[in-house]
């Protein structure tokens, strides 16, 4: 259950700017908390995604939600819907766990993907 530093680290220090023009977001708060996550599509593929938060100081964080969208780029959207908590915990630990303080980070990422994914299957009924 030990997320690595140095990954960690590198992961909060990437900047995943949510697309000014995303066609889709999902929106989740918690603790004092608000993430939105938001992507674009291209023949139903992930092109650009992307996250705003109101909270800059948290690291584990802004790697769960980094770590998602490097996970997700390039991605159909049908897949995008699946559990991703796991394959966020490889990116940031030496063992594929993760503490379950940071545990809920990664589930917190999945939940905003999961919504957009919602607005996105909404607004494709359109």
């Amino acid at each position: 259950m030990a997320t690595v530093p140095e990954k960690l680290a590198a992961y909060a220090k990437m900047e995943n700017i949510m697309p000014p023009d995303a066609q889709c977001t999902g929106c989740v708060q918690g603790d004092d908390r608000l993430v939105i996550l938001g992507f674009k599509t291209e023949r139903k593929l992930i092109t650009e995604i992307g996250y705003l938060s109101s909270d800059a100081k948290l690291p584990i964080l802004h790697a769960c939600m980094n770590a998602l969208c490097e996970l997700m780029k390039g991605k159909a959207v049908v897949t995008a819907g699946l559990p991703q908590r796991n394959a966020i915990a490889k990116l940031l630990s030496d063992n594929g766990t993760l503490s379950e303080a940071d545990q809920s980070f990664a589930i917190m990422a999945e939940l905003a993907l999961n919504y957009a994914v919602c607005d996105y299957a909404s607004r494709c009924k359109e």
